[in-house]
């Protein structure tokens, strides 16, 4: 059964970005403060996607770049039937860059005591679920009738 056959571009745009919608009201990431060492840290906060989604793009000053996961789905999605195989390259990079989250510590935080992230809610790996899942639709796509245009055409030898 192949999957690229049934596909309808617009069912799956619909549901991708209603899930990365969805992700935005849950808790994202728990934030909590340690005190005496890790053995004495305390949940103490969470911080929702709607939120992440607002001020994440300055994380980047935090050597973060997982909150630029949102733009290259953004265009992914927009590509997905102009341009399959960029589509592909941006979902896996999407996919790439959310996974950069496991790699920060600590949440942006203009001011005010550090907090450290102390665990991933459920709107984080809705949001994360999003992009594995266009990342696999991208693979999936049929770039044979793209691809095939850029082939050379064989010289015709006169026999049928």
């Amino acid at each position: 059964m192949s999957f690229s056959g049934d596909l309808n571009i617009l069912k799956v745009r619909v549901l991708l970005v209603s899930l990365f919608l969805i992700a935005l009201p849950f808790d994202a990431l728990y934030t909590g403060h340690c005190y005496w060492g890790p053995t004495s840290c305390e949940i103490d906060g969470a911080y929702q996607g709607y939120h992440i989604l607002l001020v994440g793009a300055l994380a980047i000053f935090d050597y973060c770049p997982a909150w630029y996961a949102n733009v290259t789905f953004i265009l992914a999605l927009c590509l997905l039937k102009r341009s399959p195989t960029l589509a592909i390259k941006l979902s896996i990079l999407t996919v790439l860059l959310a996974l950069t989250t496991f790699l920060c510590d600590e949440p942006w935080n203009d001011g005010g005591p550090t907090k450290y992230i102390m665990g991933y809610g459920p709107g984080f790996y809705i949001w994360l679920l999003a992009f594995v899942l266009c990342a696999f639709v991208c693979l999936r796509l049929p770039i044979t009738s793209h691809s095939s245009s850029l082939r050379p055409k064989r010289a015709s030898t006169g026999r049928p």
